[in-house]
């Protein structure tokens, strides 16, 4: 009919992207961009653009310009995002400290009743909309938190515009994504995952932005970060891999039980590609279960498994896309990222 075919169960679609990052011959787009909008915001000048980028792309960015799979584009990142004509870079790494910690006290709560249901990640977009469509009798074990990036959005609006000397409508938050599942979660403006986002573009769409502006990526100086929402911890990063967000969350659990931050173990167990891993930390007095369920196919598995035994687990990430935000949809379509996980070369952890 010369018509595009379209999903025949829109409410099945988690939107995370995965088949237009795989299909083959390249039939699979997006049906909606904030593109032409963000230009002409950056062009207006009408209110401060502020950019938002998420852990992961600052690792993903540079294969798009020829860089080396997993180089950190940090500094160059802020720099482009400055030359496109963004008043300011306003990292979501510092919201994910702040969002690991509320996880992290949500955990600690959990742990003080007794047969508790098991606290699950709210961090991907992806994994809370096939909760709330497939399994609504578990929303109550998500958690209460935000993603990171609609964190950030907060956090733009009220103290970073204060800081800046304006309103929040004053703002134009501008969402540097690695899924499109935030794009889905951002149109739906009811949604608490979103809330204050006023654009999204992925990783991919940014890679062609800066190119069309004409700057190498790869050759421009680096930037160093905005002094007011610009620093994190490297737990924030961890945020981009599987099992991150939950290492990030005991690291913060562990830390407030022993009151020693430099005593905290490592969680090496909950790192790496399989699809499912499990392991147990002592939390001062308390043995807390963690699981890790890596790719959107193996939630059915991961999901019968605590309906079994809901005691079983004390904390469970989900992450629909496999390989973490790392390999999300919206990213530059350059699959040797997961090569990193492979060969130990992955410069995530370590921080």
């Amino acid at each position: 009919s010369g018509k595009p075919h379209a999903l025949s169960f829109p409410p099945a679609c988690i939107g995370c992207g995965q088949c237009l990052a795989h299909c083959p011959q390249g039939a699979v787009y997006e049906d909606h961009s904030w593109l032409a909008a963000v230009v002409d915001e950056l062009n207006a000048r009408r209110r401060l653009c502020v950019a938002m980028p998420s852990p992961s792309v600052r690792y993903t960015l540079g294969e798009a310009f020829g860089m080396p799979p997993g180089s950190v584009t940090t500094g160059r990142l802020r720099s482009a995002l400055l030359m496109l004509g963004f008043s300011h870079c306003w990292d979501v790494d510092f919201a994910a400290d702040a969002a690991a910690c509320a996880m992290g006290r949500e955990l600690l709560r959990r742990l003080q009743i007794p047969g508790a249901p098991p606290l699950f990640t709210s961090s991907c977009p992806g994994w809370v909309t096939y909760c709330e469509t497939f399994h609504p009798g578990l929303i109550p074990c998500l958690s209460h938190c935000p993603p990171p990036e609609a964190l950030c959005a907060a956090l733009a609006k009220s103290q970073g515009a204060q800081r800046a000397g304006c309103t929040a409508g004053d703002i134009y938050a501008v969402l540097i994504a690695p899924c499109q599942a935030h794009k889905q979660h951002a149109l739906l403006r009811s949604s608490a995952s979103a809330a204050g986002i006023d654009a999204v573009l992925d990783a991919r769409v940014l890679a062609w932005l800066i190119r069309k502006a004409g700057i190498d990526l790869a050759h421009i100086p680096e930037q160093g970060p905005d002094p007011v929402m610009g620093e994190a911890s490297g737990a924030a990063t961890l945020f981009s891999a599987p099992g991150g967000a939950a290492e990030a969350i005991l690291r913060f659990a562990a830390a407030e039980l022993s009151g020693d931050s430099a005593a905290v173990p490592d969680f090496v167990p909950l790192r790496g590609m399989a699809a499912m891993r499990e392991a147990s930390f002592s939390l001062g007095r308390r043995e807390v279960r963690a699981a890790v369920v890596n790719g959107a196919k193996h939630f059915p598995a991961m999901l019968e498994k605590i309906r079994g035994d809901m005691s079983r687990y004390q904390l469970v990430e989900f992450t629909a896309c496999p390989g973490g935000c790392l390999c999300g949809g919206g990213q530059p379509l350059m699959p040797a990222a997961r090569s990193l996980f492979d060969d130990g070369g992955s410069p995530f952890f370590p921080s």
